[in-house]
């Protein structure tokens, strides 16, 4: 619609129906209540959101057939100046930038930092009049050795409260890497689809204590802002930090 959302409509019959409100089911259900506060989402937007991180999942399981010899994708372009969150001189930008979808639909900055968190970035130099002049090859920003370490740290979601595990977590840059924030272990943590977007978007941040990562609430939500661990991943018989 003019807004940049999607309608989806459809008729399935009652076999395929039950399948596909069994899958949606499972990952339709609340988020637990933090702060005493509930989910506030409705049923349906609930059942959307499952829609989405079912496509998600199975889009980075990497068992989904190839498109055009290449794996199923999201891609976003957007200007490496609108993509970073400061200027050179460690400024923040005043304006936020556009980034644009592979479907020609529009994204803020903010929605592209977080979709650049964890994926495949292929730089393209172009020319006054927007033509590619060069092409870079592909470039992964998180080694697979390097998630491996955080995953043995986190062991899943270091939101408070959440039980996703590794394998539903994206990871997360605290300090963006275009704001020269580094690829380590010291700045990284894993988040699901959910809190990563709620870290980008809702005010919460992620500090580092004794080498654990904590998460500061908003001021609206806790106005002392102090930081909170995830305990939902703690193992028996091991130190917690």
């Amino acid at each position: 619609d003019v807004g940049g959302m999607d309608y989806i409509r459809g008729r399935l019959d009652s076999e395929a129906s039950a399948t596909v409100r069994a899958a949606l089911g499972a990952l339709a259900q609340p988020e637990p209540a933090v702060d005493g506060k509930p989910d506030t989402r409705s049923g349906s937007r609930r059942m959307a959101d499952a829609l989405v991180e079912l496509c998600r999942r199975a889009a980075e399981g990497g068992e989904l057939p190839a498109v055009g010899g290449e794996k199923p994708q999201v891609t976003v372009t957007i200007a490496l100046d609108d993509l970073r969150s400061k200027h050179s001189d460690n400024t923040p930008l005043r304006r936020p930038g556009t980034g644009i979808l592979g479907t020609g639909a529009a994204i803020t900055a903010e929605a592209a930092r977080r979709i650049a968190c964890d994926a495949s970035i292929i730089p393209i130099l172009l020319g006054s009049q927007s033509e590619p002049l060069d092409i870079g090859r592909a470039t992964r920003t998180i080694p697979p050795a390097i998630r491996r370490a955080v995953v043995a740290r986190d062991i899943g979601c270091v939101h408070p409260g959440c039980t996703a595990p590794a394998a539903w977590c994206q990871t997360h840059h605290v300090k963006h890497w275009t704001d020269r924030g580094p690829t380590s272990l010291q700045n990284l943590v894993l988040l699901c689809h959910r809190h990563h977007w709620i870290v980008h978007h809702k005010g919460w941040q992620i500090t580092f204590l004794d080498g654990i990562p904590h998460v500061i609430p908003p001021p609206i939500i806790d106005p002392q802002q102090q930081p909170r661990r995830n305990t939902m991943h703690d193992q028996p018989g091991l130190p917690s930090g």
